[in-house]
């Protein structure tokens, strides 16, 4: 399988990466190829059909990564967003620990702070004993 390109055509296990830019429209897309290959794509079309396109090229491209994140990272992410209704590319990552995790987690990182500054007291102490 393969898209088209004006009269090039790429096949989908050639995209090793797909690169986006803060535009929104005009698209513009730069593509990491087989072989150190590199091609910007630059697609002025209305939203709906940018939406589509890069829709079209995250499907297909499955050896790729998208602006850094795995094909199967990538839609993973994706249909967590879908389920829990959120849309948007400002998404903030999904919580992979609970609240109560994430407060158990920071009462031991506090202990573990109050343990080390006592420690660094007593050496401090026990050095300033030595010296006397």
């Amino acid at each position: 399988m393969q898209f088209n390109i004006g009269n090039r055509a790429i096949a989908w296990r050639e995209i090793c990466e797909i690169n986006t830019s803060r535009f929104v429209s005009p698209l513009v897309l730069r593509l990491r190829l087989t072989n150190s290959r590199r091609k910007t794509l630059i697609y002025p079309g209305d939203p709906e059909r940018i939406a589509k396109l890069l829709d079209d090229l995250r499907r297909h491209s499955s050896s790729a990564t998208f602006d850094g994140i795995a094909y199967r990272d990538y839609w993973t992410w994706n249909d967590v967003r879908e389920l829990s209704g959120k849309h948007g590319a400002d998404d903030q990552p999904v919580r992979m620990l609970s609240k109560d995790d994430e407060n158990e987690i920071e009462r031991m990182y506090q202990k573990l702070k109050s343990v080390r500054k006592s420690d660094s007291r007593d050496t401090d102490q026990s050095k300033a004993s030595h010296e006397d």
